[in-house]
């Protein structure tokens, strides 16, 4: 089942009783007005992939149900209040692609245990109050180090020389290829675009 309640003016909190929903596989109520924090009770849509709280007024610490989706494979809560560490146990989602946490007030370090994701394409921790060192230069993460083979939709390839990002895309039938390439020598940085 999916549930797309994004870009609406909805208001108030998310309601308990979503967490019934255990067939549940997608979730996005992004660019809303919802607030409060996010009620542990969704940890019953287990089969979520797919979870967009993006672009709210959330606040609370991370909510802790995310634990319990073990398929998880994006996960956008952007834009909120959220604050508070980022657990330890963010890790323990395997299957996690996407990591969006921008624009909240998540402090502390970036945990060490965020190397486990060895399937994570997307990484994205701007405009937070964490301190301290990055973990392990983060080598865990595998898929940010490497182009995947299998065709997922991001794909990198990063060295100290040039750092290279693909995206495909399908509008209206068409496939589209993009491709940004980034070379740094010492005599500056240059940037290619290719369509």
């Amino acid at each position: 089942m999916l549930l797309d309640l994004s870009n609406n003016s909805l208001v108030g909190t998310v309601p308990t009783s979503l967490g019934n929903f255990t067939s549940l596989i997608f979730l996005n109520l992004g660019g809303n007005k919802l607030s409060g924090e996010i009620p542990n009770e969704l940890e019953g849509a287990e089969h979520l992939s797919y979870l967009d709280l993006t672009s709210n007024q959330f606040n609370g610490s991370f909510p802790s149900f995310i634990r319990k989706l073990q398929i998880l494979g994006i996960l956008k809560l952007g834009c909120n209040r959220f604050g508070g560490r980022i657990p330890k146990y963010i890790g323990d989602l395997q299957y996690l692609h996407i990591l969006v946490l921008e624009s909240n007030s998540f402090n502390d370090s970036i945990p060490q245990e965020i190397n486990k994701l060895e399937k994570l394409q997307y990484l994205d921790l701007l405009g937070n109050k964490l301190s301290g060192y990055v973990p392990g230069r983060l080598n865990g993460l595998k898929m940010m180090r490497t182009q995947p083979l299998d065709g997922n939709i991001l794909g990198y390839d990063i060295s100290s020389m040039y750092t290279r990002a693909e995206l495909d895309m399908v509008s209206k039938g068409l496939l589209q290829q993009h491709e940004v390439v980034r070379t740094s020598s010492s005599s500056g940085s240059v940037q290619v675009e290719a369509p």
